[in-house]
């Protein structure tokens, strides 16, 4: 990267390092056991290498999921916003693009407890970037839009995923906003 655009860098965001932790956990708890039995299944009729092989494919697709994990960042530099996400892809915006802020408490699923969403969306309401409160701190959310100065909507009550779809689908993902694929 060059001297200048070092410079021009003021806030550069990463996701919860503990999710990280938390996904290693989980990928050891749920692959440790049935490894196992499919080990002592296929050990005696000579079928292990195809078993090896398998949980060697495993742990490159978990290897790759890592590398993705540490190389999901956002970037707020003196007039643009660059968010290289999980699989890869990188969206930069000016911050003349961004025409508001929505930052807003949502429900979990199924629970009373609420994470913020930081949503940055152009003049005609498209969003332009999403930071969910599972992956980024509230402290990064408002670091953001300390740099970016751009008018912000925060409701004083939490939404549920449901309302916020009824509100304003647009905000949502693909996924999130397909009925039958979406918890309230």
């Amino acid at each position: 990267m060059p001297q200048q655009n070092l410079a021009a860098t003021r806030v550069v965001l990463k996701p919860h390092r503990h999710l990280f932790a938390r996904g290693l956990l989980a990928v050891f708890a749920l692959t440790t056991p049935v490894f196992a039995v499919v080990y002592w299944l296929t050990v005696p009729s000579h079928a292990w290498p195809i078993a090896l092989l398998v949980h060697v494919l495993v742990l490159l697709a978990c290897l790759l999921s890592l590398i993705a994990f540490f190389d999901t960042v956002v970037t707020v530099g003196d007039r643009t916003v660059t968010e290289r996400g999980f699989f890869g892809r990188v969206h930069t915006f000016t911050a003349d693009q961004v025409g508001y802020a929505l930052l807003v408490d949502v429900y979990q699923s199924n629970a009373l407890e609420t994470t913020p969403q930081l949503f940055l969306c152009d003049t005609e309401g498209r969003r332009l970037l999403r930071l969910r409160g599972q992956f980024w701190s509230r402290e990064s959310m408002r670091k953001v839009l300390d740099d970016l100065e751009v008018p912000v909507t925060e409701p004083s009550e939490a939404v549920t995923l449901a309302e916020l779809h009824r509100r304003s689908p647009n905000l949502l993902y693909w996924f999130e906003r397909m009925p039958r694929l979406r918890r309230s």
